[in-house]
């Protein structure tokens, strides 16, 4: 039995197949109380067109089962490295008509990398055009990473002989549609979603195939580079209905995302109240905040207010980096946009509460302290800034949790390592997946 729902286009709807074998699976039951999310089940086989290897054995899969998780409605994963490559632009002026590369250099747990950021050439009613992913793009990966992680879509690992493996996810428009502008509450209380037409989603989705992350680092003393789209593959399959136009999409993952999920190398994330956040900064740090500040403790009473006993350290030049925020000529204005995410942040309930009519404080959610340049004039202008984050205990018990989950997990695996991993591995993963 097909069941259908509708979209501005007429019903859109397609396969819930299975995670190893493309056999049907139960559809999932609608989860929270925002827009209605469907993967319905249905004896529709996968198109020819889907079928670029051969799928690999179901206890291969069986890897994957930590990657699905149970009883955490509302929750995502972030993965190691892959999250932490800066590869957005968010302007709102991301067309070019001249190739223009992009490059940013950043680190990540103790090592250094030199992205080069090519943008998707895309054919668009206005006329061809070179696009960097922004914004949009990145709100649509971070939907496609839920819809895996909580099996709206269908999930498949495939593989050659060679150990060569992707991570496929085969889904509908209208399904990623409706994850996307599903409403939550937002900082001032308000119900908010994302909403996007089809054809715009579908644009992003062929950005994220194009355009091209360029990745250069050291291995063992040598210059190593490894180059993929954002999306490693992209699929389109869209077949006129008697009631409407039937748009299936199947993308391939990052080889350096797929590298992290089959190494366990991911943590848990609050999705919903990741997307309420307004801003891509505040999503950046929050995102940032969860992966890497492990360690976090909840507040105490201290003599001069209730806060953390720990901080989290930001930099603006960090910031700038690798946020994918635009470098402004004044930095005044980029420690403004700062300011402005962390009391989004503040409001949200991710860092302790602001007080009233103070920009900052021992008391609130971070410590700002300027760094100045030599005296120019008497003056000595502002060229950057350090901020001391103190999350609220609310994203301190989901560290907590997320470090729990994550210790069982990796102690389930041959070794049970009781100590976090640190992702070294994936030079090797990546070459093995990308090969």
């Amino acid at each position: 039995m097909r069941k259908k729902q509708p979209t501005a286009r007429g019903k859109d709807e397609g396969p819930q197949l299975g995670l190893s074998a493309g056999t049907p699976v139960p559809a999932r039951p609608a989860k929270g109380t925002g827009t209605l999310i469907q993967a319905a089940a249905h004896p529709y086989p996968p198109k020819e067109e889907f079928k670029s290897v051969e799928p690999v054995a179901a206890s291969q899969m069986e890897f994957l089962g930590n990657f699905f998780p149970q009883n955490q409605e509302g929750y995502s994963h972030t993965v190691e490295l892959f999250d932490a490559i800066p590869k957005f632009l968010f302007t709102s002026q991301r067309r070019r008509k001249t190739i223009e590369i992009l490059v940013r250099e950043f680190h990540h747990r103790g090592d250094e990398y030199r992205l080069a950021l090519k943008p998707a050439a895309i054919e668009t009613p206005e006329g061809p055009f070179l696009v960097f992913p922004g914004e949009r793009e990145e709100l649509v990966l971070r939907a496609l990473r839920y819809m895996a992680v909580q099996q709206l879509a269908a999930s498949s690992l495939w593989g050659h002989q060679q150990g060569h493996k992707q991570m496929r996810l085969a889904f509908t428009l209208s399904q990623l549609q409706n994850v996307l502008a599903e409403k939550v509450p937002g900082v001032d209380g308000k119900l908010r979603g994302h909403a996007f037409k089809l054809s715009e989603i579908d644009e992003a989705l062929r950005v994220c195939r194009g355009a091209t992350v360029s990745l250069e680092f050291n291995e063992a003393g040598k210059k190593a580079q490894h180059e993929s789209g954002i999306l490693s593959e992209y699929y389109a399959v869209d077949e006129e209905t008697g009631d409407g136009q039937k748009s299936l999409r199947c993308v391939i993952l990052h080889p350096l995302a797929t590298a992290a999920i089959l190494q366990q190398e991911y943590r848990s994330i609050n999705y919903r109240r990741l997307m309420a956040l307004p801003s891509p900064l505040g999503r950046w740090i929050y995102e940032r905040l969860s992966h890497l500040f492990i360690n976090a403790e909840k507040r105490r009473v201290w003599a001069d207010g209730m806060r953390p006993p720990k901080g989290f350290t930001l930099d603006l030049e960090t910031v700038l980096n690798e946020s994918g925020v635009l470098r402004r000529k004044r930095f005044r204005e980029n420690i403004t946009e700062v300011r402005s995410a962390l009391r989004e942040l503040s409001m949200a309930g991710v860092l302790v509460p602001l007080p009233k009519g103070a920009e900052a404080g021992t008391g609130g959610p971070y410590v700002e302290k300027p760094v100045y340049g030599a005296s120019q004039g008497g003056r000595r202008p502002v060229i950057g800034a350090t901020w001391t984050l103190f999350p609220s205990d609310m994203l301190v018990q989901e560290i907590i949790e997320a470090n729990i989950e994550k210790r069982d997990r990796l102690q389930q695996l041959p070794g049970g390592g009781n100590e976090p991993r640190k992702s070294a591995g994936w030079k090797e993963s990546a070459a093995k997946v990308s090969s």
